[in-house]
């Protein structure tokens, strides 16, 4: 991977060639929701008294990006 990537709950095979500014499994906001905004899942991080919503990030977890062997991501891809 070169500089200002980022990969999160993925597979990488071998020989995947990543390029500069790729973003891997970017966040997917919940657009079942009246807002996309992260205060409905991240609320620890807007008020003193609420936590994080577990079940998102669960979810966001099971839902792994696979790259395979041999391939090549090209700058900025998404």
């Amino acid at each position: 991977m070169m500089q200002d990537c980022s990969a999160w709950c993925a597979t990488i095979g071998k020989f995947a060639n990543i390029a500069a500014s790729v973003r891997i499994n970017a966040t997917n906001h919940p657009t079942w929701r009246p807002t996309l905004h992260h205060f409905t899942y991240r609320a620890s991080d807007y008020w003193d008294d609420a936590e994080h919503e577990s079940e998102f990030f669960a979810q966001r977890r099971a839902r792994r990006v696979t790259i395979g062997h041999d391939t090549w991501l090209g700058h900025g891809s998404t």
